[in-house]
């Protein structure tokens, strides 16, 4: 198989939570580009229906759906949605996250549960043990592992260029990821391209974590 081949995701579904913006946005398109039809998912469905736009402008089908993963009832729901819409799921990324800054000692448990029912549900652990378990059934499970990425999550240092420089020097590579890293990792674990990868975490930092 030629390597364009490998990296083709024609007659694909893919389901990527937390797809409105940000790196889920990234992916999603990416995966788009490759070929892929999307579901997209998230909280907000007017950023799902913007993204569900940009990817039928590229001659794919897309679907938005408002789901709150952090609700299991809206997980069976969304499940139910896009196995209603196409006839197969080929490819699902768990990207959906959630954030709540708060000083330690005065963390809000309610804080602490949203966090955990959204975020904890993607550990590393739970990555490699899937993916051992799931291998019989012709599934791979893969993680990546996103550094900073230039999207919202790092509004906290945009707002001032002294800020944004000192923490980018913290980056080995001096920048931040954009659109192209996150959907050339996303579409490399899809596609048959990683067909003998499985259990990996795929740490997309800039050198950070070699760094530290």
């Amino acid at each position: 198989m030629r390597v364009q081949q490998l990296f083709d995701l024609s007659g694909r579904t893919a389901l990527v939570t937390g797809g409105g913006r940000g790196i889920g946005r990234y992916i999603a398109l990416g995966l788009a580009e490759a070929g892929a039809d999307v579901v997209i998912a998230s909280r907000k469905i007017e950023n799902c229906d913007a993204a569900a736009r940009e990817i039928e402008a590229l001659g794919r089908r897309a679907i938005a759906v408002e789901a709150d993963l952090s609700d299991s009832k809206q997980v069976e729901a969304l499940a139910e949605r896009a196995l209603s819409e196409f006839e197969r799921l080929d490819v699902l990324v768990n990207n959906a996250g959630v954030i709540w800054g708060a000083p330690t000692l005065e963390y809000p448990m309610k804080g602490w549960d949203k966090v955990f029912d959204v975020n904890v549900r993607a550990l590393n652990s739970l990555t490699l043990d899937m993916a051992v378990k799931l291998a019989p059934h012709k599934i791979r499970v893969n993680a990546i592992a996103p550094g900073p990425f230039d999207t919202d999550m790092m509004d906290h240092v945009r707002h001032s260029p002294e800020e944004l420089e000192a923490f980018l020097r913290r980056v080995p590579l001096r920048r931040p990821g954009g659109a192209d890293d996150a959907k050339a990792a996303a579409v490399y674990l899809a596609s048959d391209a990683s067909a003998f990868v499985t259990g990996h975490v795929l740490v997309v930092d800039g050198g950070m974590s070699a760094r530290y």
